[in-house]
């Protein structure tokens, strides 16, 4: 064996012994979310129709910052999946009351977990969403208030809020602001969201 053939299988032995080395380290950190056998259903809270809108924006935000950590899916990409298993009837109704806050009995949360692989719900609710005249000038408020419950046992997992003020940016200070405390919540969902608000801008650009 030539010298620069040794030279390329060490190389690759030297390659093969770091990854696995990554993998060892990699097991060691908390378990993810993210699982081919425990997704989650990430679902709107509204309370009105007109509140809609700004509650999907608000969990389509959510999903995508999770998305590297977590295995999520919504109300949407969930019918489809139950289409082809005859479910869709089933699964609108179940939606339809998840979305207006419903709970989630023990046989539909088997179901969800035998149908569909989902172990979670996610309820993303917009808690304020304002402008408002402060002393000196206007400001803009967001809340939202994020809950992960199990689906097989009806625990709380995650029950989470954070509101923000946003001094006057001419333009977008309501998607600035909910872009920030959609990044302080996923972080606290999982610290390894990896979520910015620059990919966020890109993400809400499209």
């Amino acid at each position: 064996m030539s010298a620069r053939r040794r030279g390329l299988v060490a190389l690759a032995l030297a390659l093969g012994l770091h990854g696995c080395a990554a993998v060892a380290v990699e097991s060691r950190r908390p378990v993810s979310h993210r699982s081919s056998t425990n997704r989650v259903l990430v679902v709107p809270l509204a309370a009105t129709v007109e509140d809609r809108p700004i509650a999907e924006r608000a969990a389509a935000l959510m999903a995508h910052a999770l998305r590297d950590s977590v295995d999520t899916l919504d109300p949407r990409q969930l019918q489809r999946e139950s289409e082809p298993l005859g479910t869709a009837v089933w699964t609108a109704r179940l939606i339809e009351r998840l979305e207006s806050g419903g709970p989630i009995s023990a046989e539909e949360g088997q179901a969800l977990r035998a149908r569909h692989t989902i172990g979670a719900t996610l309820a993303v609710e917009v808690t304020a969403y304002e402008q408002a005249w402060g002393r000196y000038a206007k400001f803009t408020r967001v809340g939202i208030v994020v809950r992960m419950t199990d689906v097989a046992t009806g625990r709380v997992l995650v029950d989470r809020h954070r509101e923000l003020e946003v001094d006057e940016m001419r333009g977008r200070a309501f998607q600035y602001g909910m872009e920030r405390v959609v990044e302080e919540l996923a972080a606290a969902i999982d610290p390894r969201s990896g979520f910015s608000v620059v990919n966020a801008w890109r993400f809400w650009r499209r």
